[in-house]
């Protein structure tokens, strides 16, 4: 993989978007980034300005020119991108005589034209109005390697060349917002980004302010406002990462190691001009209500998210002109991630838990989980939810941080089927940080990133980096005194595996941790590691991620309760050679396995049954355990009797050589009655 991005961080999360084959970065806090999928790195988006210090020293000799004043200025141009910088300040050139006269200026001295360092400017363009008019044209186009513009500043020889771009001179790199989009030809954005990383002192009556752990040398922190408690002052400038000054004394009282706020005052719904997606004037935006967590289109109207809020902009040529409606319920977003779009409905996540947007009034969908998802987000980790479009089964899945969660990282994740309004939820061993479809020569696949910075083709057992794509099983050192964090092994184990950074092992008591690094002996793991060290002479797994599947919930109507021989889960798989999964079950929506069995009641149902291939837990243990080798990849289940309203089944693959490919199931009666889900 290619590391294209190194400015991002988990303080300033970046979002995306994509406009004629180059991909643009936003986090709110550093100048935009575009990438065009060739290089070895990204750039800056925009173009930075030539100085407003030209005095437009020229020589002349003989030509063809209007006589009178003509008004003169160039800016760069970067062909691959369409995209062009603001102009110079415009000088008067004055044509006397018979206007037999050719214009050469000079490039590179004190007040001269001065070349872009930016090595993606192609070229500089001389910009010259008609004798006493203020509209430019192009008069000359040089490339940006020091050549000298020469030309005729002749009326009619400039009429032929207007202008490609808009007339207006207030051109801009993209502001600073914290997400963007492409929508009808322009870069839209908004979003402000409180930065607070590390402590401060400050003296009162002094400009200075001193942090420890602060990280001031960031693009745009000039001009933000610095803040504690509530008194706030403009950063007039920073001198390095860990000092900046203020625009004025420190009125407030003298703090040391004190919490701060680093923000932006306004904030603001941005958009670029259409089809130059890094040209913004300084008039292209609008205030808004309230503060934006997220944007989306929707046919020729955007949607723009509060928290608990949701309007539509509807406009026809200029957005400044457009109408800014409430969308009724008081729905918002948790984060720009949290919007999806499938089919022309815009799914969202927010407190309230997750709806569906039609163009009316949003319906509420997650209902059947609000329980599970509704006050069990980590408020604290809100920037860290992120919804990923799954094409192939159709479900949406939204990642988000659970309450509880030791790491602070998203592991666990909600799942809506499409096609069956059903929904389901899951937890995984690794967090997943991040989510978007990608496009392959046959489909859109969704491909996930974790937080040790591989890229994953989620569901399908493949990774983009980081170790074996086939699992494999390692043996600790006999004899050794293996740590939580440091393995001896076996020798000749490791031969193959140069380097297996960020790759999930599990010990046989079902402990996990992620590789840090590893040499041919010895594995060593990212703190804390396991949970308990490894047994000498035991064994690891490391590559393929087990898996886990939990069913929705199924509900069993009021003669199921007295029925005596309870209620069975089919299973349907492929036969495999070797291996294990296991099966344990959920009794009236509760968040720990059932345990209490029957021994005696689940041994004569088995024994009913007439099946191999199915163990039946011990005692005060949840998990049967089912073998793949059984021939025809079918198995019944006895669940429970008397005492169960509501079921769920979690199916877990434990071993990494173990290979479940499941093809269906269901919960029935002994009479063979379906739930209802």
């Amino acid at each position: 993989m290619t590391l294209i991005a190194p400015w991002t961080s988990p303080s300033h999360r970046p979002s995306a978007a994509v406009f004629d084959k180059h991909l643009y970065l936003f986090n709110g806090w550093d100048r935009a980034r575009v990438y065009d999928g060739i290089s070895g790195s990204d750039h800056a988006a925009g173009i930075d300005g030539p100085p407003q210090t030209w005095s437009g020293a020229n020589v002349r000799a003989a030509g063809v020119s209007t006589v009178g004043t003509h008004r003169v200025r160039y800016r760069y141009y970067d062909v691959d991108r369409n995209n062009f910088s603001a102009p110079s300040n415009a000088v008067s050139v004055v044509v006397a005589g018979g206007g037999d006269e050719q214009v050469t200026f000079n490039v590179g001295g004190l007040n001269e034209i001065q070349l872009s360092p930016d090595s993606r400017v192609d070229f500089i363009i001389l910009e010259v109005t008609q004798i006493d008019q203020v509209e430019f044209f192009e008069a000359a186009r040089v490339p940006n390697d020091g050549t000298t513009p020469v030309f005729n500043l002749a009326d009619n020889d400039l009429a032929e060349f207007t202008l490609p771009w808009p007339e207006q001179v207030g051109t801009v790199p993209p502001p600073l917002f914290r997400f963007g989009i492409r929508f009808r030809s322009r870069i839209w954005g908004a979003g402000q980004v409180v930065h607070e990383d590390g402590t401060v002192s400050v003296t009162n009556g002094s400009p200075t302010v001193t942090g420890v752990g602060t990280n001031f040398t960031l693009d745009g922190i000039e001009g933000r406002y610095f803040e504690i408690g509530t008194t706030k002052v403009r950063i007039a400038s920073v001198a390095s990462a860990t000092s900046l000054t203020l625009a004025e004394n420190w009125p407030g009282t003298t703090q040391a190691a004190a919490s701060y706020r680093i923000y932006t005052e306004d904030d603001l719904l941005f958009w670029s001009e259409a089809n130059y997606p890094e040209v913004f004037f300084g008039d292209n935006s609008i205030a808004v209500w309230n503060s934006v967590t997220g944007l989306a289109s929707y046919g020729s109207d955007m949607l723009i998210f509060g928290q608990s809020t949701l309007d539509r902009l509807t406009y026809s040529n200029a957005p400044e002109d457009g109408v800014r409606r409430e969308v009724p319920g008081n729905r918002g977003a948790y984060t720009h991630h949290a919007i999806v779009q499938v089919d022309g409905t815009v799914y969202v996540m927010d407190r309230r838990g997750i709806y569906a947007y039609q163009g009316g009034t949003p319906t509420h969908i997650s209902r059947p989980i609000d329980t599970f998802l509704v006050g069990f987000v980590d408020e604290d980790y809100v920037d860290k939810i992120h919804a990923v479009w799954y094409p192939s089964p159709r479900v949406i899945r939204w990642f988000y941080v659970r309450v509880g969660e030791p790491t602070g990282e998203p592991k666990t994740y909600v799942e809506y089927d499409l096609s069956r309004q059903a929904w389901s939820v899951g937890e995984l061993d690794v967090p997943v940080t991040g989510g978007e479809g990608y496009q392959d020569r046959q489909t859109l696949n969704p491909v996930v990133g974790d937080d040790n910075g591989y890229t994953w083709y989620d569901d399908n057992g493949i990774s983009a980096g980081g170790g074996p794509t086939t699992p494999a099983r390692i043996q600790v050192l006999e004899g050794s005194s293996p740590t939580n964090t440091f393995v001896p092994l076996e020798p000749n184990q490791l031969g193959v595996f140069d380097n297996l950074d960020g790759v999930l092992v599990r010990n046989e008591q079902d402990f996990t941790a992620v590789v840090d690094f590893n040499d041919a002996s010895s594995l060593t793991l990212q703190s804390p590691g396991f949970a308990t060290p490894p047994d000498a002479g035991s064994w690891l797994q490391i590559g393929r991620l087990v898996s886990r599947l939990r069913t929705r919930a199924h509900y069993m109507d009021g003669s199921w309760k007295t029925r005596k021989r309870g209620v069975y889960l089919w299973l349907h798989f492929e036969p495999q050679t070797e291996g294990e999964f296991r099966v344990r079950f959920y009794r009236n929506l509760s968040n720990e396995a059932y345990r209490a069995y029957d021994r005696r009641a689940l041994d004569a149902a088995m024994g009913r049954l007439e099946q191999e291939g199915v163990a039946v837990p011990d005692w005060n243990r949840s998990d049967f355990t089912v073998s793949l080798a059984k021939a025809d990849g079918v198995v019944k289940i006895p669940v429970g009797g008397e005492p169960w309203r509501v079921v769920q089944a979690e199916i877990e693959v434990v071993e990494a050589r173990s290979t479940l490919i499941l093809y269906g199931y269901q919960f029935t009666s002994a009479e063979g009655r379906e739930t209802r889900a």
